[in-house]
């Protein structure tokens, strides 16, 4: 009793269980091989699809994230202004509150 080896890609029982091939995708075959279902260009097409509408949701979600975002108040011109003030009037109790 000698148990044969199994083929590369071959399911126990037989079947040939590997994944289409993007060449037998382009080439205008439906089928990558025997046995397993065939890979339709709609299926293909939706999947596009779907990916392309997924990507521009994230884009625009992104692009209104960054449109919203708050200015760094450290950085505004108003601040700026007013720490020069105070370094001119090192006294003032009214800017230090406002800083």
């Amino acid at each position: 009793m000698s148990a044969e080896a199994p083929v590369k890609g071959s399911h126990p029982d037989g079947t040939d269980r590997r994944l289409p091939r993007l060449g037998d995708v382009a080439a205008g075959g439906t089928e990558a091989s025997a046995g397993s279902p065939p890979v339709r260009p709609a299926t293909l097409l939706l999947t596009a699809a779907v990916a392309g509408v997924f990507s521009i949701i994230v884009c625009a979600l992104l692009l209104i994230n960054f449109a919203h975002r708050i200015p760094d108040p450290l950085t505004t011109p108003s601040y700026a202004n007013r720490k020069t003030e105070l370094r001119n009037q090192p006294g003032s109790e009214t800017l230090k509150q406002e800083i």
